[in-house]
């Protein structure tokens, strides 16, 4: 079974992609950082949405991603990081986003469902700070 995904119309973007080829022998759909600390990601949220209720529907897995601290002092963050994370202006402190705190969680229109993997990181990249690849 393979699927096609409708993705994009004319007026969303000049060099859209129309639609998405899956093989779901291969595939697995993995949610980045959509969380609660920003609004950032609204403008995508329609089409993460019909992506995971695509991959919802026909069983496929899903994996979401969340990144903060996992320590509530943030000391397992990168001082830079730590120093510059969430931060909205240069007059303003950096944010701190811990692991169980609102602004941690997943949006709720994208809530992981039970037995959707969630993989916690405390850096940018899944691949260097989780056995993601495992």
């Amino acid at each position: 079974m393979k699927g096609t995904i409708p993705w994009q119309t004319a007026e969303d973007w000049p060099h859209r992609l129309a639609a998405l080829e899956i093989d779901p022998q291969r595939t697995a759909l993995i949610i980045v950082d959509m969380q609660n600390y920003s609004d950032i990601y609204m403008g995508i949220l329609p089409q993460c949405r019909g992506l995971l209720d695509f991959f919802r529907t026909h069983h496929l897995p899903v994996i979401h991603l969340r990144v903060g601290s996992l320590l509530p002092d943030a000391h397992d963050v990168h001082l830079m990081r730590r120093l510059n994370w969430l931060r909205t202006s240069e007059d303003k402190p950096a944010r701190s986003c811990p692991k169980g705190s609102f602004d941690y969680d997943i949006v709720a229109e994208l809530a992981p469902w039970p037995g959707e993997l969630v993989v916690d990181k405390n850096s940018s990249g899944a691949f260097n700070s989780t056995a993601i690849d495992h």
